[in-house]
Formats: C-alpha cells, structure tokens, sequence
C-alpha cells in the first residue's frame, strides 16, 4: 500500500469515482454531442468543489496564460476551459467536453488516493452509498429541479436534465429540500383542484 500522505479524504474519493461513472456515459458521446450539453457556472462550481470567485479566476488565470503562450497545467482549475464567450457580461458555460477531459485527470488522482486511504473502490456505490454511510457533515452534489427538488447531480447528467441550478447539500438539507418540494407539489394539486371545482357552474352541480 501507498505510504503517500493522502489529499482527499474518504468521502471525496467515493464521489469523484461515483462521477466518474456518469462522465464515461458522457465519453462515449460523440464529440458533437459531447458539446451539446452544457453546464452552467453554478454546476461546474458544484462539481468541483470550487466556488464561482474561484473558477472565474482560473478562467483569469487560463486567458492570461494562453495570451503568453504558457501550457496551462492539466490539473489545475484552469485546465477546464470553458466556451469562448459570446458576452463578457454573461455568465461562463463549460462544454461536457471539459468537464469530461478535467474529471478523467482528477478520478485518475482520486483511485490512487484511495489506496493511501484504504478505500475499496469496488464497494463504492455513489449516492446511494452516500445516503446509506454519510456523516452529517458530507454533502453531495445535485441538481436543483424546476420544482425545487434536488436530483443526485450524476443521475441528473446521464439523463440530460441538467436545470444550470446546482448545489452541495448534506443529509439533513437534502431531505428538507425534498420533503418541501413534495409539500408544495402537494399543496399545488390541492389548489388546482379546489379552483377546478369552483369554476363548475351552479346548473352542473
């Protein structure tokens, strides 16, 4: 076993692999494909782990490189190149093409931090392993729904359900979202109902 000092901890490994998983789905996409699906600032932040001030640095970073002609490193944040903006004032989209070539790069980190941290990566099975083994204080990625339920972000890419809403959340705060979400959807139908049958005439009823 590896006696490097590990940089990611145990739940970190098993959500890059269990990503992973989503992104060869997104591999075998043609390149075509590949640049149809689109994420927002706020889903890129979400799935790596970098704030929205962080990632618009590395696009700082990466420009200011690229105009001095350096090679951006392939690990760093700048190496996730996002599409060419058609206005400055509009908020930065990233190809599936970047996210796929970054993740492969960081997954490629995270299996050789899992042998430093004795991880067994045929055990892990993303977010249902998550909701099963989770700390209160692990959170996870997910897609934020027009309803406002949260969707595990990996299931979210492979069905292309993708809203540009995005957030990290733990155990407590996934099944707050959630149980709100259904209540309102709830709540939604009851009214829908109620203004149906008050709009029926007196003579039908």
């Amino acid at each position: 076993m590896s006696t490097a000092k590990p940089q990611l901890t145990a739940a970190e490994v098993r959500e890059r692999i269990a990503l992973a998983g989503a992104i060869s789905d997104l591999k075998a996409l043609s390149e075509e494909d590949q640049d149809t699906i689109i994420f927002s600032a706020e889903e890129m932040s979400v799935l790596a782990r970098k704030s929205t001030k962080q990632l618009q640095r590395a696009r700082a970073a990466r420009e200011k490189a690229i105009k001095a002609g350096r090679t951006v490193p392939d690990n760093s944040l700048a190496s996730l190149a996002p599409l060419p903006p058609e206005d400055k004032e509009k908020e930065a989209l990233y190809p599936a093409s970047s996210l796929t070539a970054y993740w492969a790069r960081r997954v490629k980190a995270a299996k050789a931090e899992s042998e430093a941290l004795g991880v067994s990566t045929s055990t892990l099975r993303g977010f249902q392993s998550w909701l099963v083994e989770g700390t209160p204080a692990e959170t996870w990625p997910f897609s934020i729904q027009p309803d406002g339920r949260p969707m595990d972000m990996t299931e979210a890419i492979r069905a292309r359900m993708l809203t540009g809403k995005a957030a990290r959340l733990n155990i407590h705060e996934f099944a707050t979202r959630l149980a709100y979400a259904a209540s309102q959807s709830f709540t939604d139908v009851e009214a829908n109902a109620i203004a149906a049958v008050s709009r029926i005439p007196d003579d039908e009823t």
